[in-house]
């Protein structure tokens, strides 16, 4: 009989422990907090063509490039994307005027190149991709340019946010 009352109780002692279990309601507690940030105003321009040679080219024909250059641009806002050239054609102490040099990117409309910032494009934000301007280019020498020779010239593009 002892071991049948012990069954007895143990049985009465797990029985008690659940109903205790089913009659306490759960207690939990809840709090919240806040997460903020400031997204900045960004602008990225991209350029993976360092260099464009046009090769030998003579006054008698233009020369022209489609997509010589490759500028994208990323922003989470409105931007602008403008051109310059920094200086004339230079070899040595000879020079080219950079208005020798247009640029376009329809090869249609060509302006001549300056060395103060032009417009290329005015657009709003972006996706992860960018906008890609390909821009065209044209070299159409005088005959009384400046002797022959390899002339160079820095070209620079910037896109601002206004």
């Amino acid at each position: 009989m002892k071991i049948k009352n012990l069954v007895k109780y143990a049985l009465v002692g797990v029985g008690g422990m659940l109903a205790l279990l089913w009659a306490v309601p759960a207690q939990g507690v809840t709090d919240t907090h806040t997460v903020t940030f400031d997204n900045s105003t960004a602008i990225q321009l991209t350029i993976p063509e360092t260099t464009y040679d046009f090769g030998a080219i003579s006054p008698s024909t233009a020369a022209t490039a489609a997509n010589a250059v490759t500028a994208t641009v990323k922003s989470n806002a409105n931007y602008t994307l403008k051109v310059k050239g920094d200086t004339n054609f230079v070899s040595g102490e000879n020079t080219i005027p950079i208005a020798r040099l247009s640029w376009a990117t329809n090869a249609v409309d060509y302006t001549a190149m300056t060395t103060s910032d032009a417009t290329v494009a005015t657009d709003g934000q972006t996706d992860e991709s960018g906008d890609a301007y390909g821009m065209d280019y044209k070299v159409q020498l005088n005959w009384g340019d400046t002797i022959a020779s390899d002339y160079s010239a820095t070209i620079t593009y910037t896109a601002t946010n206004p």
